[in-house]
């Protein structure tokens, strides 16, 4: 870091100077009066002065920025990005201009939340097509349901049928497209059960692209049927 900051900007392009300071004409005439020509030289001081010029802002001064400041700015310009040090930053931002630090740029977030809103986006206009696509299976296969329905085939027993007629993970909706008994069970009672047979080790459940598939863990179904029979 800088040994100096600009008390005016707070930028750290400034040099210090020495001079000499002012000639007392009073002094330099009593001088000549006592020593003559020589005694100019009484005229002068013997004191000199820092002066501290700042190449961003253009001021000189006798002063830079107080030692407290500079030490808390320069400790929050190590961090930049920290949350904790922004809004200070921010406030020192205010105050001194040209202190190098820029407010952290959220296009690169923005992006990514707008992709994020994108994908749920798509996600949520396919799942009312499946949705819609369930609706009009079940008012076509109404008949066979109701069958279905008096069979009383329990809802853990339907995923199963419809995890192994596939040989790959499916979601709840492609389970009900799959399997007719599947369909007799809301949206609710399924996730319900599939969540169920997850935490028993029966399925599993794997999560991609915002979507929730299950996939059975035995390889035939006649074993996740004993599994489930023993719980």
């Amino acid at each position: 870091m800088s040994l100096y900051r600009c008390a005016v900007c707070g930028s750290s392009k400034v040099v210090s100077e020495t001079k000499q300071e002012g000639y007392n004409k009073n002094k330099g005439i009593l001088g000549m009066a006592l020593f003559g020509l020589g005694g100019a030289v009484a005229g002068t001081s013997g004191n000199t002065a820092v002066y501290y010029h700042c190449a961003d802002c253009g001021h000189t001064l006798n002063r830079c920025m107080s030692g407290v400041d500079k030490e808390f700015l320069e400790k929050y310009l190590l961090e930049p990005t920290n949350a904790a040090y922004v809004n200070r930053l921010r406030e020192y931002k205010k105050q001194y201009p040209n202190i190098e630090w820029e407010e952290p740029i959220k296009e690169k977030n923005n992006d990514v939340e707008i992709s994020r809103q994108n994908a749920y986006e798509k996600h949520n206009e396919e799942h009312k097509r499946q949705s819609a696509e369930i609706q009009r299976m079940r008012a076509e296969y109404a008949e066979d349901l109701e069958e279905i329905r008096q069979q009383k085939i329990p809802v853990e027993m339907a995923i199963l049928n419809a995890l192994y007629k596939t040989e790959k993970p499916c979601t709840l909706l492609e389970m009900q497209k799959i399997e007719l008994s599947c369909m007799i069970y809301s949206n609710q009672k399924l996730s319900a059960a599939a969540r169920q047979l997850v935490e028993k080790k029966i399925i599993e459940k794997i999560t991609e692209n915002c979507k929730v598939y299950f996939k059975a863990i035995p390889d035939s179904k006649d074993k996740a049927v004993k599994m489930l029979e023993k719980i």
